[in-house]
């Protein structure tokens, strides 16, 4: 692949650049890359196999998250995988090295955005514990009256499921803004052979924190672009996982099982054709993103002359 990558564009260049590129040579990365995208489409389908939590069990709460870790850090492998063959097609380096970039940099991203979103919905759960405890000692100090009306009315704010979902979609947006500067830096180790792992969070991270807001605009059109696909790829798998979680629901709540017992197999395979198609939609993005990638390495060569002069 013959692509020229350091040139000054406008984001929507860089968008209108990745869907040229990944449509010019769409045949010669499928070919590249079918067999990673499947595996990884079979990894990531093992999720529909994670047990439902129905419960404030402690065991069960712990076996469903540990399951979860233990595939999403199996769908780093294999998503690798699928990346490392695009890096070879773009950059020409060794298939093996760019497997071993491509892991190193999944993990280590990954794992450092898992325990971010850790320590960040642990410090809101906390805080939310706290507010809800003390407006319910604020009601407690109340008189009779006022705490039987209050007790009839509502509960606490701080411990409805709206506040639940607003802390958690505070996380996310967190982690989004403080992951786009890594969007950069892991480009810029991924293409350039002479840098580091770690680097990702070094000095190239802080480079693209001073390129955010382009960073941002690529990332937001992109994404609402190759969300709004991924949507309604997706939609037979949305509508299987509902019925599935309904049905745990009602099966905690003492209801019989209102499905088949191979729904289970259906689900699983909707899960890994829509994964096999997502990856290949979400791969336009990361070619946005290379081209971003670019652009800032352009700006940046263009000051280095203009201060040596």
């Amino acid at each position: 692949m013959n692509i020229e990558i350091v040139k000054d564009r406008s984001y929507s260049a860089c968008i209108g650049m990745a869907f040229n590129v990944f449509c010019a040579n769409f045949a010669t990365m499928f070919r590249k890359t079918w067999i990673a995208a499947l595996a990884s489409a079979i990894v990531g389908g093992l999720m529909v196999f994670v047990p439902k939590v129905t419960s404030a069990n402690v065991t069960e709460i712990i076996t469903s998250t540990a399951i979860q870790v233990v595939v999403i850090l199996a769908y780093f492998v294999t998503f690798s995988w699928f990346n490392s063959g695009i890096l070879t097609l773009i950059t020409e380096q060794n298939a093996k090295k760019s497997f071993v970039k491509c892991l190193r940099q999944t993990y280590l991203v990954g794992i450092v955005s898992m325990l971010l979103a850790f320590l960040l919905s642990t410090i809101g759960e906390t805080i939310l514990v706290l507010l809800g405890n003390a407006a319910q000692a604020a009601a407690q100090s109340e008189t009779a009256e006022t705490l039987t009306d209050a007790a009839i009315v509502s509960q606490p704010f701080a411990l409805t499921p709206l506040a639940q979902t607003i802390m958690m979609g505070c996380v996310t947006i967190i982690i989004a803004v403080v992951s786009l500067p890594a969007v950069y830096s892991s480009i810029r180790y991924l293409v350039e052979p002479e840098h580091k792992a770690f680097s990702i969070l070094g000095k190239a991270y802080c480079r693209g924190w001073k390129s955010w807001g382009f960073l941002a605009a690529v990332a937001l059109l992109s994404g609402i672009i190759c969300g709004v696909i991924i949507a309604f790829v997706n939609v037979p798998q949305i509508i299987l996982t509902l019925a599935s979680g309904a049905n745990a629901f009602g099966v905690a709540m003492g209801d019989d099982s209102a499905l088949p017992s191979h729904f289970i197999y259906l689900n699983y395979g909707v899960a890994v054709l829509t994964g096999f198609v997502s990856i290949y939609i979400i791969l336009w993005a990361e070619l946005a993103a290379l081209y971003a990638y670019g652009k800032i390495t352009h700006n940046d060569m263009e000051k280095k002359v203009i201060d040596k002069a």
